[in-house]
């Protein structure tokens, strides 16, 4: 059953213990990342003309092979982020009401370990259960 909150119900229940809790999934060799990082590292479009643009406002200048060197190694990140495996949980709300997230991010073939931690930590906040008053 879902309950309505008010801004002020952001808060972990009393007794839960936000910050050891991500200390042990860390040691686990996971990150807990706020869920609006990652949308915009997911939306991040960076082209050749954003390059260019962003070389305008610096003042740099970079040679065609090196422009394409920087595009390449961004390509090969995105790369590599889409091989992390995360799940993305309730965390919450913001003061003004708008629903926050946390993202537990872990290793290569690491889903069972993300998973366990998830749920432990949906269980113990209880955030899935709650939805903004509208």
């Amino acid at each position: 059953m879902t309950q309505a909150c008010e801004p002020s119900d952001r808060v972990a229940p009393a007794g839960f213990d936000r910050r050891k809790f991500l200390a042990l999934a860390s040691a686990l060799g996971m990150a807990a990342v706020p869920g609006v990082l990652v949308a915009a590292e997911k939306a991040s479009g960076i082209d050749a003309k954003t390059l260019a643009e962003a070389e305008k406002l610096t003042g740099l200048e970079f040679t065609d092979a090196k422009r394409a060197l920087m595009l390449k190694g961004l390509d090969e990140q995105k790369a590599a982020y889409a091989k992390l495996r995360a799940v993305h949980l309730p965390n919450g709300f913001k003061r003004d009401g708008t629903p926050w997230s946390l993202s537990f991010v872990g290793k290569l073939f690491g889903e069972g370990e993300v998973l366990v931690v998830a749920k432990a930590y949906q269980d113990a906040t209880g955030f899935h259960l709650r939805h903004p008053k509208l």
